[in-house]
């Protein structure tokens, strides 16, 4: 055999080594099961909480917060595939929502909002496209409201041992109303006050980092004395009661992600 065609062999040898390289899921990660990705994409940040909450914009332009289970979902093109362009993403999404039975709202090229109701559940979605659909953002809410499961030993029994408990109490958007699902919460803290009388208590609000600080500290302060007056007016001494408010200057988490902002916006009872 020519030297020639020794080389050819050789080089076709070492082409037949090399395999492709494709960018692999972050660990955890998954597509949603109600809008899958687009081809030629992987996953390159994912974020779940049970609860959290993210604002959206309805069909008719009008503004919306959603709470309920949240995902967020990133999405990287795969080295060496061309753009499609962020309306082909934003399109493509649409189609599929509907497809389905839901609704969309285009708020421009690279940006909409999808919801889908459907056999009594509720699901908003935030479609976002940057770099001509270089990336791609997806995020879910699925409408629904927490499950509260501490119970008032639970409680007492980590103001015992911490000196603090901090509990998911769930307010309306901007306000200091105790949201209807909360109140079984309130109900167990009296059960817990009730069930030891020598027991006083500061009631702590806080808040996430949206929004500005000063109003942050005030609907803090008068979250703090709503569930107050709701012991109160459950037959707890107010007394014993010392309603207090932080703000966001007190985070137990990152405010960076909704996961984060979703610990921040808290109450906490702390031993006196």
């Amino acid at each position: 055999m020519c030297l020639a065609r020794r080389a050819v062999f050789f080089l076709i040898f070492l082409l037949s080594l090399v395999q492709p390289v494709f960018a692999a899921d972050v660990p955890g990660s998954k597509d949603h099961p109600l809008l899958p990705r687009l081809p030629h994409y992987t996953i390159g940040d994912f974020q779940q909480v049970a609860f959290g909450s993210h604002d959206f914009t309805d069909p008719a332009g009008n503004e919306v917060r959603v709470e309920g289970r949240f995902t967020k979902i990133e999405y990287n093109l795969d080295e060496g595939v061309q753009p499609p362009g962020d309306l082909h993403v934003i399109a493509n999404y649409e189609q599929a929502i509907k497809g389905v039975g839901g609704q969309s709202y285009r708020h421009s090229d690279y940006l909409a909002f999808l919801v889908l109701k459907k056999d009594g559940s509720e699901t908003w979605v935030r479609v976002n496209s940057q770099g001509d659909g270089e990336t791609y953002w997806l995020t879910f809410v699925e409408k629904g409201e927490v499950e509260q499961q501490v119970k008032a030993g639970d409680m007492l029994q980590a103001l015992k041992t911490k000196g603090r408990i901090s509990l998911s109490i769930h307010f309306d958007t901007g306000k200091a109303t105790i949201r209807p699902e909360s109140r079984p919460v309130v109900e167990e803290i009296a059960k817990m006050l009730k069930g030891d009388p020598a027991l006083n208590v500061r009631v702590e609000g806080h808040t996430d980092s949206i929004g500005e600080t000063a109003a942050n500290q005030e609907l803090s302060e008068r979250r703090a004395k709503a569930v107050a007056e709701a012991l109160a007016a459950l037959g707890i001494d107010a007394g014993r009661l010392v309603p207090a408010g932080f703000g966001e200057s007190r985070p137990v988490a990152d405010n960076g992600t909704e996961a984060g902002r979703a610990k921040n916006r808290r109450v906490d009872l702390v031993k006196l």
